[in-house]
């Protein structure tokens, strides 16, 4: 039996708790390049505190490595990392 690949909804939100913590900077590349096609400018990546503690930096690392990425920042109030990108990112 084949297993179907998994297909993520692109949406201007991403809870990364629903991901394993090992998979976390695979996923950013493409899922971000996707919002940048689709345009969608600012994508909130949230994450809970264990995330927060202990992969962050990897998140961060992945996000800074992002095709058309203009900035991103760290909100600790509602615990997520807010990704603004370049727009119609076929490049």
């Amino acid at each position: 039996m084949v297993d179907e690949p998994f297909q993520q909804p692109i949406e201007e939100r991403l809870d990364l708790d629903a991901f394993q913590p090992r998979e976390l900077p695979f996923l950013f590349s493409d899922y971000l390049t996707e919002c940048r096609k689709s345009d969608i400018r600012e994508v909130h990546l949230a994450h809970s505190r264990e995330i927060l503690g202990s992969h962050i930096e990897e998140i961060h690392e992945a996000v800074m490595r992002t095709r058309g990425l203009v900035s991103y920042k760290e909100d600790g109030w509602y615990r997520e990392t807010v990704v603004i990108l370049e727009t119609g990112g076929s490049s």
